[in-house]
Formats: structure tokens, C-alpha cells, sequence
């Protein structure tokens, strides 16, 4: 249905600048200390609470950095499809819970469409997801973005696609990226990545009416190659891990053959890229505010 760091990998326990277990360690440590506070008891915050990298080096960590604010959608390559436009595909719009910031506000539109029937209004970013078999330093990324949608009428056939962190040449097709919103089985709303419903299950519950950040992490290769995808979403302040089919960091196929392993076949053929918008079989609206692509977690983190 839908769309379908460093020069050494990120090693799960290892505290890297950056990475996903000093986040994990300040999210804690901040609870330990406010705990500590409130019953009295003197403390010290750890050195690794207080050395948070700050935004010059973060900003070194990112490929990519929509900053919908200040730009607009100006930042991305392409509108999808072309002749998607301002007043028509998107509108640029004041944040819907207040606090001054323009943000994106994507609608699928009927006679906005692309290769099919499906409306569908997204950008997409340059070329910039590469595999290490083709001359890529590191194949290693960090994919996060915040998003906002709205109480919608989803009957269970309802699939609403939101982003894809590679997706491309040399064919088009569903990506095992992508990412789209499916009714849950409870009522309401749930991700499903890759259009593949036992790799997420029915555990990732998204809210409706507030900010809801995610990153994907990959390493952008074939499961023979050390392919493996990792998620975490955050709902209400706190990031959370989750499970995709069944582990937290799965070895799959990230690329799919014919669809997005052209340098396996022809080094000439362009990179992937990543795409945010509404894409799906029934018109939608969704707001995006921040999109980014990094070498780690932190740089990556859409909420920060």
C-alpha cells in the first residue's frame, strides 16, 4: 500500500556523544535527581548530565535540517508531485498549540497524484542516503522528525503514509522505511512501518491533536550486509523504544531489491532520499515542524 557517526557503527551500551544510551542515561538521571531533591537527600548531577553537546556540534553531527521556521519548505529538493504547490499540497502555518513557529501543513489532495490514484502532497530531500558499498563513509543514520494529526475517520482498510527515511531509485515501490498511520484494532491511531503489520504489531499508539516525535535509526544495507533498523517514539515528553518484530534492533533487508539497490547493480545510479507529507487512499491533512538526518541520536532529535 504505501511508500513503499562517526566512521564505526554505534554499539548498543556504549556511551558515545550523542548516542542513544547517554539519552537514555539523562532521561534517568534527571528522574533520579528530582526524586533525591524531593526527599531530601543531597545528590550530584553526573558530569554527563551537564555535558550536553551543544548546538554548534550538533549541528556538525547533521546531513540534513529541514528548519521549517526559518525556511519554509525550502530545504527539500522537491515537491511531490511537481505540481504540488503553497495554497494548494501545503500551507505554511502558525504552530496549532501556539508558541510563534511556523510549521508545515500538508493535504492530500484527489487531483494532486503520482503514478496512481492515491492523492498525496510530501517533499522530498536531495539524494544524501547512501550505502557504505558505494563509497559511503558510514551507513549509519539517525532520521527524526515531529509530527501532528488530527482526530480522523479511519475505518480499518485507512492507511496514511508520513515519512519514508530511503526511498528511490532505480524503481519505484513500497520502501521497509515508511511509515504510515493505520486504525488500531482499540480505536484510534497506530504506525505501521513498511506496510508490514507484524513488524510493529499494535504497539505504537499515536495520540491525535499534539507534537509526536520520532527517529528512525538504519543502517542503510541488506540484511546479508548487517542491514538493521531501530525506532523510538515520543508521546509525552520521554523517548521510548520501540519493538520491531519483536527485537529492538532487527537485522532486514533496509534495501529492497529493485526498488532502492540501484548502486548494487549501477554505481551511476543516484542515492536515496527521505520524504515527509500525507501520502495514502483517502485525503488527509498532517503538520510537520522539524525533519532531520544525522550521524546520531541527539543530532537528530526533532523535540530538542
Amino acid at each position: 500500500m504505501g511508500e513503499r557517526q562517526e566512521k564505526t557503527e554505534a554499539v548498543p551500551g556504549h556511551d558515545q556523544r550523542g548516542g542513544l544510551t547517554r539519552r537514555k542515561a539523562i532521561i534517568a538521571a534527571a528522574g533520579v535527581v528530582a526524586a533525591a531533591t524531593a526527599a531530601g537527600v543531597a545528590t550530584q548531577i553526573p558530569r554527563w548530565v551537564e555535558d550536553e553537546p551543544p548546538e554548534q556540534d550538533l549541528s556538525a553531527d547533521r546531513l540534513f535540517d529541514a528548519n521549517i521556521d526559518e525556511r519554509g519548505l525550502s530545504g527539500y529538493a522537491k515537491l511531490i508531485p511537481e505540481d504540488n504547490r503553497e495554497g494548494l499540497g501545503y500551507h505554511l502555518v502558525p504552530d496549532p498549540v501556539g508558541g510563534g513557529r511556523q510549521v508545515a501543513r500538508f493535504t492530500s489532495l484527489p487531483e494532486l497524484t503520482l503514478g496512481n490514484e492515491f492523492p498525496r502532497s510530501m517533499v522530498e530531500t536531495e539524494p544524501i542516503i547512501k550505502a557504505a558499498a558505494h563509497g559511503n563513509d558510514n551507513d549509519v543514520y539517525f532520521n527524526g522528525f515531529s509530527f501532528y494529526v488530527l482526530d480522523d475517520d479511519f475505518t480499518d482498510q485507512t492507511w496514511i503514509t508520513l515519512y519514508t527515511g530511503g526511498y528511490g531509485p532505480p524503481s519505484n515501490g513500497p520502501s521497509l522505511l515508511g511509515i504510515m498511520l493505520v486504525k488500531h484494532p482499540d480505536g484510534g491511531l497506530m504506525f505501521r512501518m513498511g506496510d508490514e503489520p507484524q513488524l510493529l504489531g499494535t504497539e505504537a499508539r499515536i495520540p491525535t491533536g499534539q507534537w509526536v516525535g520520532v527517529i528512525q535509526s538504519y543502517k542503510y544495507a541488506y540484511a546479508s550486509n548487517g542491514g538493521w533498523v531501530e525506532m523510538w517514539l515520543n508521546t509525552g515528553g520521554a523517548w521510548e523504544q520501540l519493538r520491531i518484530n519483536g527485537e529492538t534492533r532487527p537485522n532486514l533487508d533496509i534495501m529492497r531489491p529493485n526498488v532502492t539497490d540501484g548502486w548494487y547493480k549501477d554505481p551511476s545510479v543516484p542515492a536515496s532520499f527521505s520524504r515527509i507529507g500525507a501520502y495514502g487512499n483517502k485525503s488527509y491533512e498532517a503538520f510537520f515542524a522539524t525533519h532531520r538526518i544525522a550521524r546520531t541520536f541527539d543530532a537528530a532529535d526533532p523535540l530538542r
